[in-house]
């Protein structure tokens, strides 16, 4: 009994602590979706539902809200929309999202079917949030979900390389999310973000001078087959398994898009901070020799770069570069790649 009741004081510490926060008024709950207050036959996403994963944004993305009804028609077409900035519609929005025109394109070719086409994607997210909606979203008994989604893996929220974290191991950031609605985990969250405010620079409330991405950002550099590169492919792997499992369980069919990618842009960091001299030497000479017109020189020089160090984008994307004017394709699309 005396055993008993020493290891029973730690959870009736909690529970109290929990009870009297919830009393207190303190915390709050976050559901993906909500009631339409104007017209209560209706939800739509809860445009506070990033407050879920953004502590340290003083103004967290929204969604673009969509209406449907609470109660399923029978005769309803429902599909539902997972994904970051670009599925959310980024920079149109609205009639500009690939979710409104798909909703018109089905709405035509089905016009004696009740249509809806609900788009949860926004800025900023990754695959931990997409995991998280899963099972409000099967709430909704949607006939099939699209996810697009993939470009911020790293830097969205509680990714490995993101300034909103709560770690880097993705077994802890799930485990969190499923008590994000605790209480004591909210005072326990919060308590953090202030230790982080009072010490680390900007405090939450402050007008940044940056993008939500760029604020995003605590790993500047990731290197490619790095560990923490290695981390943001396993966390994106095992989340989107999770995810079509879920999905699967539950009968639902899911289309998951091929993302777009301009390879054609310059790497935003195209090579390490300490690269060897005889990488910096060949680089050199061999942007000489392609402004010279000197193709065969400068295709040499850079293979040369390349193989003094294969981690710098530099000399791969100059090498594309070449290529593609000459109208090489294929082996330009190799290079930028």
């Amino acid at each position: 009994m005396f055993y008993l009741i020493a290891l029973s004081i730690p959870v009736f510490f909690f529970l109290a602590l929990e009870i009297g926060l919830r009393v207190g008024g303190y915390g709050a709950s976050y559901p993906l979706f909500i009631p339409n207050e104007a017209a209560t036959a209706y939800l739509y996403q809860n445009p506070d539902v990033g407050k879920r994963y953004f502590f340290n944004q003083a103004e967290p993305p929204r969604s673009v809200p969509d209406y449907f009804l609470a109660n399923k028609p029978d005769s309803a077409l429902r599909i539902v929309v997972q994904g970051g900035s670009s599925a959310a519609g980024y920079p149109y929005y609205h009639g500009g999202s690939f979710s409104r025109m798909l909703k018109q394109r089905l709405q035509a070719s089905y016009p004696d079917r009740h249509v809806e086409v609900i788009n949860t994607a926004m800025a900023a997210i990754n695959s931990y949030t997409l995991l998280d909606f899963a099972d409000e979203i099967i709430d909704q008994q949607p006939d099939a979900v699209l996810i697009y989604a993939g470009h911020n893996e790293y830097y969205g929220a509680l990714g490995v390389g993101s300034s909103e974290s709560v770690g880097q191991f993705p077994g802890l950031i799930r485990l969190y999310l499923r008590l994000h609605d605790v209480r004591t985990v909210q005072l326990l969250r919060d308590g953090l973000r202030w230790i982080v405010t009072q010490f680390g620079g900007r405090g939450r409330g402050e007008a940044p001078g940056s993008t939500l991405m760029e604020r995003m950002v605590a790993e500047q550099s990731i290197a490619y087959d790095s560990p923490i590169y290695a981390m943001g492919g396993a966390q994106f792997g095992g989340n989107l398994q999770r995810l079509l499992q879920r999905y699967a369980d539950a009968d639902i069919p899911v289309f998951v898009g091929t993302l777009a990618s301009n390879e054609r842009f310059k790497p935003f960091i195209g090579a390490p901070e300490q690269v060897p001299e005889a990488w910096s030497q060949a680089y050199r000479q061999g942007l000489s020799a392609a402004s010279t017109g000197d193709t065969t020189a400068a295709f040499a020089a850079l293979t040369t770069a390349i193989a003094a160090d294969g981690t710098a984008a530099d000399a791969f994307y100059a090498k594309a570069r070449i290529h593609d004017a000459l109208g090489q394709y294929d082996a330009a699309a190799d290079a930028y790649l």
